[in-house]
């Protein structure tokens, strides 16, 4: 060939390859031996004059593809020592494999196979409301979620521990969520209560800790009927008494803390259903509830004192009843 065929290196680089593959009649060459040229650059281009000086074969086409070897998966498995990356197209999955050195790994076939992006957000309390904006491409989102921790009574015994949810929201790129970090409980201070914590939380009643606030995530709104995920707070410290055994809060979730004595239950009347319960609400123990049942406890003690009196006078031999 002489001077001025710009397209020998393109041309060689392809009729090398297929003459490796093919028999080569005697005393014929390949294009490259006519065209030492591409030899010494190897690197070259089909559909190009400017290939790529990283690639070994450049291809640039807007109507045609590269088109790997086809072939089943058992023919796949029959290839002896396959090297590291190796691609066919395995036509038993209609999909791309590749040899990774230890087995066939197969390419992304369709957008519905999930792509799993490592990130993680971390929202902590502030008192306020959040937000978080869903990603471009996102369309799954992981949560994990917990309430807030109650509130401690007067003398420290703490708050129960807030409840907590791990779940996955379907999502779409874009979308905003907004997000309410619950607060803790209040202590119970002497005198007062512990004060309710953000989103949620009860006040605690006297020298009782406040309620923890929930967490919850809210789609398309602000409004309560928007959540889409509860974490629940937990209950406050128990009621306060003075050297008694205290009560912890109530675990986030549960239906009620756990009361600081067993229910009482009235004495049954000769006549008439047994009286229920008494609600712990009702049963708050204060320094001055414990005076005034001290005063009654000592009150009958002097009546029956009297009444036990009257008695032996009654009995004594000589002497009238009263």
């Amino acid at each position: 060939m002489g001077e001025g065929h710009s397209g020998c290196s393109a041309a060689a680089a392809i009729l090398t390859y297929v003459s490796t593959l093919l028999p080569r009649p005697a005393g014929s060459r390949t294009l490259a031996g006519c065209c030492p040229r591409f030899a010494q650059a190897q690197t070259g281009g089909i559909g190009t004059t400017a290939p790529n000086a990283s690639a070994l074969l450049d291809l640039n086409s807007t109507s045609k593809g590269l088109l790997p070897p086809r072939m089943s998966q058992p023919q796949r498995d029959a290839i002896a020592s396959p090297a590291n990356g190796l691609t066919i197209y395995n036509t038993s999955t209609n999909a791309l494999n590749t040899w990774n050195g230890t087995s066939w790994t197969e390419a992304i076939t369709s957008a519905t196979q999930p792509i799993v992006q490592n990130t993680a957000t971390t929202f902590v309390y502030t008192g306020g409301v959040q937000t978080y904006t869903v990603p471009a491409g996102m369309y799954s989102l992981g949560i994990n979620a917990s309430g807030a921790q109650g509130g401690a009574n007067y003398d420290g015994t703490p708050g129960g521990l807030g409840g907590r949810v791990a779940t996955t929201l379907a999502v779409t790129p874009g979308e905003t969520l907004t997000l309410y970090v619950g607060g803790q409980g209040g202590m119970g201070p002497n005198p007062g209560s512990g004060g309710a914590g953000y989103n949620g939380g009860g006040q605690g009643s006297s020298f009782n800790g406040g309620g923890g606030g929930a967490t919850d995530v809210r789609v398309g709104g602000t409004t309560l009927a928007e959540r889409v995920l509860v974490a629940a707070g937990g209950g406050g410290g128990g009621p306060y008494t003075y050297k008694a055994n205290n009560a912890r809060g109530g675990a986030g979730g549960s239906p009620s803390a756990r009361p600081a004595f067993s229910p009482r239950v009235a004495p049954v009347a000769a006549a008439g259903p047994p009286r229920p319960p008494v609600p712990p609400w009702a049963r708050v123990v204060t320094p001055r509830t414990i005076m005034r049942a001290a005063a009654r406890a000592a009150g009958a003690t002097t009546a029956a004192g009297r009444a036990a009196s009257a008695g032996v006078r009654a009995a004594a031999p000589g002497r009238r009843p009263a």
